[in-house]
């Protein structure tokens, strides 16, 4: 469908296994993850600075992703529509949530993360900053992950870890940006 897609066939072993295996899993669009990571950040990262409770704040987050995902899959579909020259059908737009639902797989890391750190007594900006962290390391954790299960030299693991470090850095800059 789309071209972000990457083929991700067999769960790696050693390091970052845990992580492939539990957020990005054996799904062929891992791709989406980053953006549900990078979602869920930057709605957290915005809620953060609001004075509303933890669970309002993880309310406001799904609703942004279910919405971010059902439309990443219209416009999935949409383009196969344009492509192949046909009309709406419901089969091909359930396979692209399918295909799209790594989307939600990237953000449950984060959501679990706010709900946890509330439950464990953290004030409620405490907890919605906690997923804000997570969500920022999840992305250098995302990109080291890629880069070991590719056998890459430390230098090109570095290399490929380092855009994830400045989105990371941009999510954390945005909660102290948004008033």
């Amino acid at each position: 469908m789309g071209e972000h897609r990457a083929e991700v066939t067999e769960t790696p072993s050693g390091v970052g296994s845990a992580f492939f295996s539990l957020v990005i899993g054996p799904e062929r669009n891992a791709s989406a993850v980053v953006y549900g990571i990078l979602t869920v950040g930057a709605v957290l990262a915005a809620e953060g600075n609001r004075n509303e409770t933890y669970l309002r704040s993880v309310g406001a987050a799904v609703l942004v992703l279910l919405l971010y995902w059902v439309v990443h899959a219209w416009s999935q579909d949409s383009g196969s529509r344009l492509a192949e020259r046909r009309a709406f059908a419901w089969e091909p737009f359930v396979e692209s949530l399918r295909d799209e639902w790594s989307i939600m797989r990237g953000a449950s890391v984060p959501i679990l993360s706010v709900i946890i750190a509330g439950l464990s007594g953290a004030t409620d900006r405490r907890a919605v900053f906690v997923g804000t962290l997570v969500a920022a390391v999840m992305l250098v954790v995302f990109e080291l992950s890629v880069a070991v299960r590719g056998r890459l030299s430390p230098k090109q693991v570095a290399v490929q870890a380092a855009p994830g470090a400045l989105f990371g850095m941009a999510l954390i800059g945005l909660r102290f940006v948004v008033v």
